[in-house]
């Protein structure tokens, strides 16, 4: 937070275990300095220039040269900047979306394709959107944990995308920590098997969400 600027994200590192937590602090720390250095209220400083900054430094840490490592280290990361006077949002995706929920339709905002760390495109910066705001939106930053969460039938169907999105529709008369229950509830109903247990997490299920 900077002034009347406010940055969240939404990250999800490859890996896991001990490769998983290790870029996972690598992540964490790197955007805390950069963002640290970043003066909002003086400079036109925007989202996919966090990014872009966090990929350069990221890949000088780990030494990525090469495209094996794109399968091995990288982070998927949705970023935002919300300047809270003017009531716009910035926002720039590393293999994830945003999402707002307005007057019961849900709008999509496409992260690029590529990854924060080395990726076939090479340095290609990421795209910046900036969204105006209007009081009562809800804002939405997810990993890919949810909607590929298989359910707990021998079909190991997935629950999609499409199914998450429409649960935040349904839901949103809630307060936040309403909808935090009903999609734990949502998903716990998704997990179930037929003799009552719950099948097991396959990712991490990251699922961040405000109203403005």
């Amino acid at each position: 937070q900077s002034g009347r600027h406010k940055m969240i994200t939404a990250a999800d590192c490859t890996g896991h275990g001990v490769p998983g937590a290790f870029m996972s602090m690598l992540g964490v720390s790197t955007l805390n300095d950069i963002a640290a250095q970043k003066d909002l209220s003086g400079c036109p400083i925007t989202a996919a220039a966090i990014l872009d900054g966090l990929r350069d430094k990221i890949i000088a840490a780990l030494q990525q040269q090469d495209s094996q490592q794109e399968a091995q280290d990288g982070i998927d990361m949705a970023f935002c900047i919300i300047d809270t006077e003017a009531m716009e949002l910035q926002f720039a995706g590393a293999r994830r979306p945003l999402w707002i929920v307005r007057d019961k339709k849900i709008y999509e905002y496409k992260g690029d394709r590529m990854p924060i760390g080395y990726h076939i495109k090479g340095n290609m910066p990421f795209n910046n959107t900036v969204i105006p705001l209007k009081g009562g939106d809800t804002v939405y930053l997810a990993s890919d944990g949810i909607s590929c969460q298989p359910d707990g039938s021998s079909r190991r169907q997935k629950f999609t995308t499409k199914r998450l999105k429409n649960l935040l529709i349904e839901i949103q008369g809630k307060t936040m920590d309403e909808q935090r229950l009903a999609i734990e509830q949502a998903m716990n109903k998704w997990r179930a098997k037929p003799d009552g247990q719950l099948a097991p997490l396959i990712d991490d299920q990251i699922l961040l969400g405000f109203r403005i």
